[in-house]
This record gives structure tokens, C-alpha cells and sequence, in this order.
């Protein structure tokens, strides 16, 4: 008798249960796709962070060198106004929101008006209030452009601008001179802080509630050089 057919299909049954996955193997396979995509995700948000954070820090870059370019063009002080806590928002409650993460230029040479429309830092990303500069800055007289206590951060300007509630408020600002110079005093040169956090603030009162730096987070310093307005940013330790 010919069993030649049958060895053959034997043959072939064997070589597909060989070829065959297990149950555990299955499970094994698919618990590490799951954590290799755990760990794709997690890298990916991270990407996404650090790509709002440089977007940022560029934009604020660009609008520093536009601010002093307008103040070289049109001959007068040109400010980058930060609205922080102590500036009084309570009658412009759609700028609430632009306390520690927005910006604008404005001028007051001629008549006061705003240069461009504000710019608002991605969600996540704020300016640190808080940072110092390192020791070596510090021994040249740079300080947080948030830091009150210096009198050539501040000044006194009609606030909001083109608004029609506008006041005389003390607001935190960088100025450029008319002949695009940084406004400095010979012991103080305001630096710049960007970080990752969030800010939270009352709708309807335009009151701070809440300021968090995200632990751990990058730091970023911009630094206006005095006499060529050129911009630098250092990265710093978090």
C-alpha cells in the first residue's frame, strides 16, 4: 500500500504547527507592542513640548529685534510690555489672560498705540517671574525683567493701550531707545525667563489665582545685548 500522500500531508501538518504561535507567545508579542507604544507616546509629548517651548522662545526672539527696529525707524522709544499681577486688568477682563504669557509692542512718542497685535506664549509655556540670572550675569547687572524692585524695568505708560478704559499704569517693559539701544542704567540690564508652566486667572475679576512652574521643566534665558540689540538665548539648567 501507497502511503506516500499521507506521509506527505503529515509532513506538511508538522512544518504548520511548528510555524504555529502559542497563546503565551501571543501575549508576550502584544505586552511588548503596548509598551514600546507607551513609550512612543511619552516621547512624542515630549517632542511636542519642547517644539512649543523653541516656537516661543523664537517668536519673542523676532519681536524684540521688530521692536527695536521700529524704535531706530521711527525715531522713538519703543516698549515690549509683559503684564503681570500688579498691572490692573479688572476692566479688561479679555486681557486677563495675558498675565506671565503674553506680550505686545507699543509706543508713546507721538500718541500711544500698539505697534502690532499681542502675542500670546503657546499653552504650557510661561515667563519665569521668579528666575535669577546665573552668578556670572548677575555680576553685570542682569536682572528679571519681572523684578519690580528695579526702577529700569518699570515704566509708566497709558494702559491697555487703545483701549478706551486706558490709565497711567506701571507696567513691566523692555525699551529700545531711539537709536535701537537697549534702556538700560548703568547697574541694571533687564534679562528674559521662559519656562513651561501655567498660569490661572479669575474671568470675571482679571485676578491672578494660580502661577506654577512645571517642576523640572527647561529654562530658557533671552538677553538683549546693550549697544547692538542683538538677542541671545541661553539655555539654562531647570
Amino acid at each position: 500500500m501507497n502511503n506516500a500522500p499521507f506521509a506527505l500531508g503529515h509532513g506538511r501538518f508538522k512544518a504548520l504547527r511548528r510555524r504555529a504561535f502559542t497563546l503565551v507567545e501571543l501575549l508576550v508579542v502584544i505586552g511588548i507592542m503596548g509598551m514600546m507604544l507607551a513609550i512612543t507616546v511619552t516621547a512624542f509629548e515630549g517632542v511636542g513640548k519642547g517644539a512649543k517651548l523653541r516656537a516661543a522662545l523664537t517668536e519673542l526672539k523676532t519681536t524684540l529685534s521688530l521692536a527695536r527696529q521700529y524704535a531706530i525707524t521711527d525715531r522713538q522709544i519703543v516698549f515690549v510690555v509683559f503684564p503681570c499681577d500688579q498691572v490692573n486688568l479688572s476692566d479688561s477682563t479679555n486681557l486677563a489672560f495675558t498675565r506671565y504669557s503674553s506680550y505686545c509692542l507699543c509706543t508713546t512718542g507721538r500718541w500711544s498705540r500698539m505697534l502690532n497685535q499681542w502675542h500670546h506664549l503657546p499653552k504650557g509655556v510661561i515667563f519665569d517671574r521668579v528666575r535669577t540670572p546665573p552668578p556670572g550675569r548677575v555680576a553685570l547687572g542682569y536682572v528679571n525683567v519681572f523684578d519690580r524692585s528695579v526702577s529700569n524695568n518699570l515704566s509708566t505708560i497709558p494702559f491697555p493701550i487703545e483701549a478706551s478704559n486706558q490709565v497711567d499704569q506701571t507696567v513691566t517693559v523692555v525699551r529700545f531707545n531711539p537709536n535701537g539701544r537697549l534702556h538700560t542704567t548703568q547697574d541694571s540690564t533687564p534679562v528674559i525667563f521662559v519656562t513651561e508652566g501655567s498660569v490661572r486667572v479669575n474671568p470675571t475679576t482679571a485676578a491672578l489665582v494660580d502661577y506654577m512652574i512645571q517642576p523640572g521643566a527647561p529654562s530658557f534665558m533671552l538677553e538683549v545685548r546693550p549697544l547692538t540689540g542683538r538677542v541671545k538665548i541661553t539655555e539654562l539648567s531647570p
